[in-house]
C-alpha cells in the first residue's frame, strides 16, 4: 500500500502537490474552527451567516484561480502554436520557401560557373564578375 503512494506521488507534478497541500491545509482549518464551535457550544445565527458568506467567498476566489490556470495555459499553448509556424515560415516550408531553395540554387550554379572560367585562366582582361 505505501508502495502504491509513493508511486502516486511521484507521478503528481509540483504544481498538483502543491495543490493538494492547500487544500488539506484548508480542510484541517475548517475542522479546527468546527472544534472550536462545538467547545463554544454553537454559534449565534449572524455568525453562521457570516462563515457562510466568506465560504462562499474563498469558493470564488479558488474558480477564480482556476478560470487563470487555464487561461494561462491557453495562453501558453497560443503561443507555442505561434512560434511553430514561425519557423516553418523561415525554414521555407510551402510555395515561397520552393521559390527561394531554387533562386538559391540557380545562384550558386552560376557562381560556379564563373569560378571555373576564372580557373581556366584564358582572356583574363574579360573575366566575369559575381
Amino acid at each position: 500500500m505505501e508502495r502504491k503512494r509513493e508511486r502516486e506521488r511521484e507521478r503528481k507534478s509540483k504544481k498538483e502537490r502543491g495543490r493538494e497541500r492547500e487544500r488539506k491545509k484548508g480542510q484541517k482549518e475548517k475542522e479546527r474552527k468546527r472544534g472550536r464551535e462545538r467547545k463554544r457550544g454553537g454559534d449565534s445565527e449572524k455568525e453562521r451567516e457570516r462563515g457562510k458568506e466568506r465560504e462562499g467567498r474563498e469558493r470564488e476566489k479558488e474558480k477564480e484561480k482556476e478560470e487563470m490556470r487555464k487561461k494561462r495555459k491557453r495562453i501558453g499553448k497560443e503561443r507555442k502554436r505561434e512560434r511553430e509556424r514561425k519557423g516553418k515560415e523561415e525554414r521555407g516550408d510551402g510555395r515561397k520557401g520552393q521559390k527561394e531553395r531554387e533562386r538559391k540554387k540557380k545562384e550558386g550554379e552560376r557562381k560556379k560557373e564563373i569560378k571555373k572560367e576564372r580557373k581556366e585562366g584564358h582572356k583574363p582582361w574579360l573575366q566575369k564578375t559575381l
